[in-house]
């Protein structure tokens, strides 16, 4: 086992850059990157997350749309708040025909949003981060669709990660940095997940020793979940483009004779 689906980086928009590649750093993280000698890649890719959530906040404060700081903490508050209610109610219901998607994913979520009220900002945010990584993978995304709750966990992904790039970076940061930091930012940031997915796969053949079937699972899980989304984004926007081409084409009229 490898890893072999992460070419398809540069195609993830640049307000989904930070939570992608902060994901990528938890799971690695999770899995003791010095025991798996990994360590100095992992600490460069780490390296690299403030200046990319520095350029999501830019590029999401440049929009005249962007929603205040306050409306999307309660927006968050509104969507935890009822994920919660559902997934209890759903297990007091017990229902037999639910019972397995109800045993993958209802526990994982009553037990990461059991102490959401309880906490500030910065707890839930952390919170709402740790359940969303705990919720991908298809089997995950089928459970939620059967027990009506993916609706709900896509729209928390969103509120989360607006509401993330607002509680991190200094607004005189934002207003001082130059455009032209978005090439580099990016390019350093992909170029050090590269760098480690690389290493990962160089460790694997060269310390037979070491188990690392943990790590490849979790991180070929979120990796293959992120490229689908990718690639059926681009697949609708060809598909979009063609319907658009061909609206506008002209529709030659014989004469006849």
């Amino acid at each position: 086992m490898k890893l072999d689906n992460f070419s398809f980086v540069t195609e993830v928009h640049k307000l989904e850059l930070h939570d992608f590649l902060k994901s990528v750093v938890d799971i690695v993280e999770k899995h003791d990157p010095i025991a798996l000698s990994i360590n100095g890649m992992f600490q460069l890719l780490k390296a690299e997350i403030p200046s990319v959530n520095e350029l999501v906040v830019a590029t999401d404060l440049s929009l005249p749309s962007t929603k205040s700081k306050v409306a999307l903490g309660k927006q968050l508050n509104g969507l935890v708040s009822a994920l919660y209610s559902q997934c209890r109610a759903i297990e007091r219901a017990n229902l037999v025909t639910e019972k397995q998607s109800r045993e993958i994913v209802v526990p994982g979520i009553v037990l990461h949003l059991k102490a959401y009220s309880t906490v500030n900002l910065t707890k839930k945010l952390e919170i709402v981060s740790k359940l969303l990584l705990s919720l991908e993978g298809d089997d995950v995304k089928d459970a939620l669709t059967d027990l009506g709750l993916l609706k709900i966990v896509d729209e928390l992904k969103a509120v989360y990660a607006l509401l993330k790039v607002h509680t991190t970076v200094n607004q005189t940061t934002v207003n001082t940095r130059k455009p032209s930091n978005f090439v580099s930012v990016k390019a350093n940031a992909l170029t050090a997940f590269r760098n480690l997915m690389k290493a990962i796969n160089l460790a694997c053949v060269e310390h037979k020793d070491k188990d690392y079937s943990g790590l490849l699972t979790e991180l070929n899980n979120y990796l293959n979940s992120v490229s689908s989304k990718v690639k059926s984004r681009s697949t609708r926007r060809m598909n979009s483009s063609k319907k658009e081409t061909v609206a506008s084409t002209p529709t030659s009229i014989a004469t006849a004779s």
